[in-house]
């Protein structure tokens, strides 16, 4: 039984070999495209035109090692802000460019501004992780035809979702209206692996702007435990961003040397952005020490940082399948290089917290010392395995939390968990003239999102004794089939089946079965009417 188990690890290992979701060596640099809806029903949906703030945030927060650009479009696709690699003279034109933003437009054409965002990204590039946000109230509306508008929204399915698939576009989906097409903008997100919020009202939209931006963009962050937070000697330039529950509450920040800072401060070290709903401070040079955030505690406040010493993490895919399982990557590095000296890492704590949609968060110490899950120890990279964890549909938040000592960073990003694609049927073999009997399974797959030419399906069936054998499932059809024949009655057979594959984005995905137990009832015997002699 043991040789038995290990044929089985060693199959699933060579099929799952390289199986990772992005390159954790070489990280690729971070490229964004903004479109923004103006057509006229935006006057009704966001009344005080909360999507300029909003836009002038993120433009903001942006690194100035990325790409960006920003779009408006109605009838027809302006490009508001140009693409191209963010620096301080790009995000004050940026931020200029986003007072024009307003609701003058007819109709909403929805597949030209996509064609428009991706007439430089027809190929796919491993060295840019490409996302676009798209904001809008409606439905695709391109003519007083309705025919003409039907065949548009049809092309987006049809042609223009393949086409970001293949040159790996993530598309970030936001509803601002529940008059939106959500279908389309969900089957636009969840087949890119990209996202989808929906907008109950305008004042929704900075925060769900800032969760898209963090799906999007890598930023150094440090963690904030109330509202403090600890800076160190390597930093060079600290971003605070601070919600504010009504434009009149106001914003402070306190230095370690107790010196209080406003928007209304003198200091040419520090760079103030106040709106209605939020206070942007970016500091240069900060003090070393703790700093304090004068202002009500927020959940979405966030302290971005410049700095060489970087805490770099394995970047999560937005989608996974409940049951799905994949390693996640933590080292740190400076100068873009992972720090493996033993001496530095003796003094470094690295801890995971994932958060699920309800219940209690989970944590864990991680350690780089080659067992469990960690592939090779004194190397500078932490791994771990999320697996079961994973269940439950919904999102779940996930922290690395790093602790140096005299240093601190912190890693959040968001996972979207789907209810398993697998749908498994059994049906029983009964054939009295052959004297066997048992089942025939089936599985199939219900997600769209996944390219069934990739599939490969392995299977462990585990015998009343306990001995187990490899079994395979062969495609039949519409599903994947393996048949248990000659079981014995009233004994338990269990089948683990694990599938290895590809989403429509080429990400590769593992995914365990629930198990599934087979018994044959013994039929029972028919009585026999005893006839008594006359």
């Amino acid at each position: 039984m043991l040789l038995i188990r290990r044929t089985i690890v060693a199959i699933l290992l060579l099929m799952t070999a390289g199986l990772c979701f992005a390159s954790f060596e070489k990280q690729p640099d971070d490229a964004v495209k903004i479109l923004i809806d103006i057509s006229g029903s935006m006057k009704k949906n966001d009344p005080h035109n909360l999507r300029a703030p909003a836009m002038r945030m993120l433009v903001n927060l942006l690194p100035k090692e990325s790409k960006a650009g920003v779009w408006t479009f109605a009838k027809y696709s302006n490009q508001l802000a140009k693409y191209q690699k963010v620096s301080g003279w790009w995000q004050k034109y940026a931020t200029k460019k986003s007072y024009r933003i307003s609701s003058p437009g007819q109709f909403t054409d929805i597949a030209l501004v996509l064609e428009d965002a991706m007439q430089n990204w027809q190929i796919p590039d491993e060295n840019e992780k490409r996302s676009l946000i798209l904001l809008t109230d409606g439905v695709v509306d391109v003519s007083k035809d309705p025919q003409e508008s039907a065949e548009s929204r049809q092309k987006i399915i049809d042609d223009i979702i393949p086409r970001l698939q293949k040159a790996r576009i993530k598309v970030h989906t936001i509803a601002l209206s529940v008059n939106a097409d959500s279908d389309l903008m969900k089957k636009l997100s969840i087949e890119t692996d990209g996202v989808y919020k929906m907008a109950s009202t305008a004042d929704e939209l900075q925060r769900i702007f800032l969760h898209l931006f963090e799906r999007s963009v890598k930023r150094e962050t440090l963690p904030l435990k109330g509202n403090k937070f600890s800076v160190d000697a390597s930093i060079d330039e600290m971003t605070v961003l601070v919600f504010k529950k009504t434009p009149q509450n106001t914003t402070e920040i306190l230095s370690p040397s107790k010196s209080k800072y406003s928007k209304n401060s003198k200091d040419d070290s520090i760079t103030w952005y106040s709106e209605a709903g939020y206070d942007l401070i970016t500091v240069k040079k900060p003090q070393k020490g703790e700093w304090q955030i004068v202002a009500d505690v927020d959940p979405d406040n966030r302290v971005m940082i410049v700095t060489d010493l970087k805490l770099r993490t394995s970047r999560m895919p937005n989608n996974v399948i409940a049951g799905e399982s994949f390693n996640h990557y933590i080292s740190l590095t400076e100068k873009d290089k992972v720090i493996d000296r033993g001496d530095f890492h003796k003094f470094i704590t690295v801890n995971l917290e994932q958060t699920p949609p309800k219940g209690q968060k989970l944590d864990w110490i991680v350690e780089d010392h080659g067992l469990a899950a960690d592939e090779q120890g004194g190397d500078g990279i932490y791994s771990f395995t999320f697996s079961k964890t994973l269940a439950e549909p919904g999102t779940h938040e996930i922290i690395t939390y790093i602790d140096g000592s005299t240093f601190q960073r912190q890693d959040k990003q968001q996972v979207t968990v789907h209810e398993t694609p697998l749908s498994i049927e059994s049906k029983k073999i009964d054939d009295s003239e052959k004297q066997t009997h048992g089942y025939k399974v089936f599985v199939r797959i219900t997600q769209n999102w996944i390219d069934l030419t990739t599939i490969k399906m392995v299977g462990e069936l585990i015998q009343p004794d306990g001995l187990s054998e490899v079994v395979n499932l062969k495609k039949e059809k519409d599903a994947w089939t393996i048949a248990v024949p000659d079981m014995e009655y009233d004994r338990r057979y269990t089948l683990k089946i694990q599938v290895i594959g590809q989403t429509n984005t080429k990400r590769e995905i593992k995914i365990r079965a629930p198990l599934l137990d087979l018994v044959v009832k013994k039929p029972k015997e028919e009585e026999t009417q005893k006839v008594e002699e006359p």
